[in-house]
């Protein structure tokens, strides 16, 4: 199908880990490597990603959104005790920290102090 969508609006997808083998542990979704195909292979000038809840996830996943070319990353850990398979705040902060030296946008929901 062909959707036709308002260039102002901003299209997202949630990419909590770039493991799929996680991710379909603790969620009935897409598993995340189908919701990066989808999103990168959209075209729309507008995107955002949520990486939240965020799970452990690889170095790939860098390389995911910045092939996606969203215009802002939401990063937030799991807020609601679900004990999800988190990362060290330390790799989070060290992604959102490339993500922003490339350019995009980052803003943080919940993180852990």
């Amino acid at each position: 199908h062909e959707f036709r969508f308002p260039k102002n609006s901003i299209l997202g997808a949630t990419i909590e880990t770039d493991i799929d083998e996680i991710a379909t542990r603790y969620s009935k979704a897409p598993p995340p490597s189908k919701r990066y195909e989808a999103m990168k292979t959209l075209e729309h000038p507008r995107k955002a990603v949520a990486v939240e809840p965020v799970m452990t996830f690889s170095e790939r996943l860098f390389d995911w959104i910045v092939e996606i070319d969203p215009e802002i990353v939401w990063i937030g850990y799991d807020n609601h005790n679900n004990n999800l398979p988190e990362p060290p705040v330390k790799k989070v902060l060290e992604l959102a920290e490339k993500l922003l030296d490339v350019g995009i946008t980052v803003s943080f929901k919940t993180i852990p102090e």
